[in-house]
């Protein structure tokens, strides 16, 4: 009887771990800048570690092309290059709080959440 309150109070501790890690993780992904190029480097896109555009840079040489569908193209060619990578990043840290927590087979469900991702694109 003993052991399962203590094994449950153990349980609870851990989860508390969890989400003090994962909340200081949220926010480290806010920090982080990840950045992705189209068009040979006149497009430039900068989002931050959970996806969210932080910056776009358009080269004058493209700006003076006056091809707004090509400079359309090249954003969201560069935004979708620069959310991935920040989504591998996030479920990189994501994998390392559960493994640092004994947690690994959570990796797993991060992995198989960024393929499932990758169907719907």
């Amino acid at each position: 009887m003993f052991k399962g309150l203590t094994d449950m109070v153990s349980m609870m501790r851990q989860a508390k771990q969890l989400g003090g890690q994962l909340e200081g993780m949220q926010q480290e992904l806010r920090r982080k800048r990840v950045r992705a190029e189209a068009g040979g480097g006149m497009v430039a896109v900068e989002v931050n570690g959970l996806g969210e555009l932080a910056k776009v840079e358009i080269s004058d040489e493209l700006l003076a092309k006056q091809d707004g569908e090509l400079i359309s193209s090249l954003i969201v060619s560069a935004a979708a290059q620069a959310q991935k990578k920040a989504q591998e990043t996030a479920t990189s840290d994501y994998m390392q709080i559960a493994s640092n927590l004994g947690l690994g087979n959570l990796g797993q469900f991060f992995e198989s959440q960024d393929r499932d991702d990758d169907d719907t694109t």
